[in-house]
């Protein structure tokens, strides 16, 4: 199946916020997710099959980007298209002329973890307690990425 890019508008919200739900144990709320589309944050739904089943969300402050979010339903990971989300963001980052990006991801999540080091990313660092998590508080992996010219 082929894939498309639309680039994220209020008029998605209902869809977006649906994806946001099927696809992190804690989701960011409504109000957060609008708050991200547009003013100062890039972001772009994956379109497959005709029906959005992804998206990420990204923010460049004068050349430091940070990856805010990324997202594929469930019943679609391992298929690469988290991979075609990731390396998207990343092209259009490069494209902002961004010298690096950071993210922050759960320390318990291994896939997402292994997909950013293949994209180059390296861990930096751990912030403790960072995200809520089913049994108490779990760490953060910041990971950053410098985007060679």
């Amino acid at each position: 199946m082929s894939h498309r890019f639309l680039p994220m508008d209020p008029g998605m919200l209902d869809k977006l916020y649906a994806l946001e739900v099927a696809c992190h144990p804690f989701p960011w709320s409504r109000q957060t997710l609008a708050s991200c589309i547009g003013s100062g944050y890039r972001g772009e739904v994956l379109i497959w099959g005709g029906e959005p089943v992804g998206y990420y969300i990204t923010q460049t402050v004068v050349a430091e980007a940070t990856l805010m979010n990324i997202c594929i339903l469930p019943q679609l990971r391992g298929q690469g298209l988290g991979w075609h989300l990731l390396t998207r963001s990343l092209e259009r980052l490069w494209q902002e002329e961004a010298e690096c990006c950071f993210l922050e991801v759960r320390a318990g999540n291994a896939a997402a973890i292994g997909l950013y080091r293949r994209a180059g990313f390296e861990p930096l660092a751990v912030r403790k307690g960072y995200y809520q998590g089913e049994s108490g508080r779990e760490d953060a992996v910041i990971m950053k990425l410098t985007l060679e010219r």
